[in-house]
């Protein structure tokens, strides 16, 4: 009777080229090296066929088993391809003469992504199939190799066979999964750094602009993709500051579409979402900004005469997600002739123009106004009745809205 592995990679969960779970994703599998389906189970015993694909829950996970050889097709929601994973081989033990079981070797000796075990069970030599647990002693740096019962150190490989492991991808008290292939003369990693694709850093130290944070058991190294949540213990006031994780080096945080932070766009207390990007020398990239309100020192003019801003103007926009900004603009001024404009420049170059906003303006007494967008790099105040402002002190406009950037 046949008798399914559990497919432990699977279970541990998918995530995406940004490192988010794979949510709704589907497997679909093959006989090795064709597109011949071929069933996964949903028991234990192989007797209850799941569904090809299968759906991966919002984790990114399923728990099915496998009999034998697979390829394996991972796509998102929309059916688009991100992995093929080929000449994979999952079974379970069925007798005391069968196929390999999953051995259990206890603690790992060894150092330096050299990681030695002694299973319970006489083995002659390698073969494929055999599978080991074993709790790892130490922590991965780099490219790796498994020793079992003195039969010789072999590579161990991330799930596609061909990738060599990475820093991190061990953890220092971690229960690790390998299958051994011939095919690749080494051996499968089954549980990839499932438990550190998201970290959590606790409330940050350091300072304003030079945030800290702590994740334990710690990092060695920072790898492209990782996730970390922290509790902000400062609130940034420059638009560079960087994080810095278990002392891996301070690397700037931008917001998540790269572009610079805002001061305040993180809070003090608040919770906040970072990815990390190894391009451009490494970057956390902020999920969750604040999208604080930022300043600009626009030039006031007018069309006839001069104009003079007085007490504190207001010159604010907020950046959102994608090219859509907010605005608001509150000064007082006086003026030297009897000008029927007053003229702002705008904080960024703008895609429309023409585009109207109500505004109010003051003279000798309040009144309503437009202000509309008359370049791309302009917004023009007038009265409703495009009347003359008198000459004089104690003049206002105000006006806000949105536009939208190329």
């Amino acid at each position: 009777m046949a008798s399914g592995q559990q497919l432990e990679v699977l279970l541990a969960g998918i995530r995406n080229s940004s490192g988010q779970p794979l949510a709704a994703g589907k497997v679909y599998s093959y006989e090795p090296g064709s597109v011949t389906p071929k069933a996964l189970y949903t028991d234990s015993s192989a007797s209850s066929a799941a569904a090809n694909p299968v759906i991966l829950d919002s984790n990114g996970r399923s728990q099915v088993y496998g009999d034998g050889g697979y390829k394996l097709v991972i796509k998102d929601s929309s059916d688009v391809t991100l992995y093929t994973w080929d000449n994979l081989f999952f079974s379970r033990v069925t007798s005391a003469t069968s196929q390999w079981p999953d051995i259990y070797g206890g603690s790992s000796t060894g150092s330096s992504s050299a990681y030695a075990i002694t299973v319970p069970l006489a083995i002659s030599s390698y073969a494929s199939g055999q599978q080991f647990t074993f709790l790892a002693n130490h922590t991965s740096t780099g490219a790796t190799t498994l020793n079992v019962n003195g039969l010789g150190a072999v590579v161990v490989r991330k799930f596609d066979g061909t990738t060599a492991l990475v820093a991190d991808d061990i953890l220092s008290g971690q229960l690790v999964s390998v299958v051994y292939d011939s095919a690749i003369s080494g051996f499968r990693l089954l549980n990839e750094r499932a438990s550190r694709t998201f970290s959590f850093g606790g409330t940050t130290g350091g300072s304003a602009d030079a945030q800290t944070a702590t994740v334990s058991p710690a990092l060695t190294s920072l790898f492209n993709g990782m996730s970390l949540q922290v509790k902000a213990g400062y609130t940034n006031t420059s638009t560079t500051p960087t994080l810095n994780v278990n002392g891996l080096g301070a690397k700037t945080i931008k917001r998540h579409d790269g572009s610079a932070l805002a001061p305040s766009d993180i809070v003090t207390g608040s919770h906040y979402t970072f990815l990390y990007d190894s391009a451009s020398s490494g970057q956390w990239l902020l999920l969750n900004p604040e999208y604080a309100w930022e300043t600009w020192s626009p030039t006031v003019t007018v069309d006839v005469g001069s104009i003079t801003p007085s007490g504190s103007p207001v010159y604010q926009y907020k950046r959102l997600p994608g090219k859509e900004r907010r605005f608001r603009v509150f000064v007082d001024f006086s003026l030297s002739s009897t000008p029927t404009e007053v003229r702002i420049t705008t904080p960024e170059t703008l895609v429309d123009t023409n585009h109207a906003y109500g505004a109010l303006t003051t003279d000798s007494a309040s009144a309503g106004g437009v202000a509309f967008s008359s370049s791309t790099s302009l917004f023009t105040v007038r009265k409703f009745d495009a009347s003359a402002w008198a000459s004089g002190a104690s003049k206002r406009v105000g006006f806000g809205g949105s536009y939208r950037i190329a």
